[in-house]
């Protein structure tokens, strides 16, 4: 399987990401204009499959992430 592989780590406030297996680390705020961000960022990336660690704040960035995606 090849692409890169991103890891999502969400917090009520912030969206911890580390992107490929150089592991390139940052943060983003959980609010809509930082998640589209985020999911323009990671198609650039060529990102094909995203983990996300989290509970009922992940809902903004699941839909971001959806309406980015071509799968």
């Amino acid at each position: 399987m090849g692409g890169v592989n991103a890891a999502i780590e969400v917090g009520k406030h912030k969206l911890d990401i580390v992107l490929g297996s150089a592991g390139e680390m940052w943060s983003e705020g959980n609010e809509p204009r930082a998640v589209k961000r985020l999911a323009k960022r990671l198609a650039q990336a060529g990102c094909v499959r995203v983990l996300i660690e989290g509970g009922s704040y992940q809902n903004v960035l699941v839909a971001a992430l959806r309406r980015s995606c071509r799968w």
